[in-house]
């Protein structure tokens, strides 16, 4: 009786596929009722982030680890683990064997740096590269721009450099930014 209540009441306030339920849960198989509770359970639950969107999480909140971790602790079920988080960061640097530093300067070569590039944007857009022909796979072009940027007056540091002449009062960057990775006509 309750259940054609439900149902009436549901077909007056004009809910008519949820009208349908109540008469399908109670008439049908014993364990009807738990099978649509499990997939409307699994319907509602959180979805874990994936670890880049937790780093970008946090490289937008500027947030320290000790904060990421208060957060998490809320919601774990959402939220990586902190080591986890460092995987995925160090994905984002060009392999250690491309990179050379020093006391006083740190290089990465400019194709280990364009490749690199070009393999995170086509992470990023997986499913559009997935769909494309192999032999079209060599056929793109990355625009980017670069640049220089300095600052001094910075205060120097108790720290022995090799040479008498190095500082670190001084900070100099050559920096190159991806704007547009195209293949012909199409926009990646």
């Amino acid at each position: 009786m309750l259940s054609h209540a439900t149902q009436m009441s549901l077909r007056a306030s004009g809910q008519i596929e949820a009208a349908k339920l109540p008469k399908e849960i109670s008439t049908s198989t014993r364990t009807r009722a738990s099978r649509y509770r499990k997939v409307f359970m699994q319907s509602q639950a959180p979805k874990k982030l994936s670890s880049e969107d937790v780093l970008a999480v946090i490289v937008d909140a500027k947030l320290s680890r000790h904060q990421y971790n208060i957060i998490r602790m809320s919601a774990f079920d959402k939220f990586s683990s902190y080591k986890v988080v460092q995987e995925s960061k160090k994905q984002c640097n060009p392999k250690p064997k491309d990179i050379q530093v020093t006391s006083t300067h740190a290089e990465v070569s400019l194709q280990a740096l364009l490749d690199h590039t070009v393999e995170r944007l086509f992470l990023v857009q997986k499913p559009v590269i997935d769909v494309l022909p192999e032999n079209e796979l060599d056929k793109f072009i990355l625009y980017s721009k670069w640049g220089f940027d300095s600052s001094s007056g910075h205060s120097p540091y108790k720290q022995a450099f090799c040479s008498l002449e190095a500082s670190n009062s001084v900070v100099f960057i050559t920096s190159l930014v991806p704007l547009r990775l195209v293949n012909g006509d199409q926009i990646i």
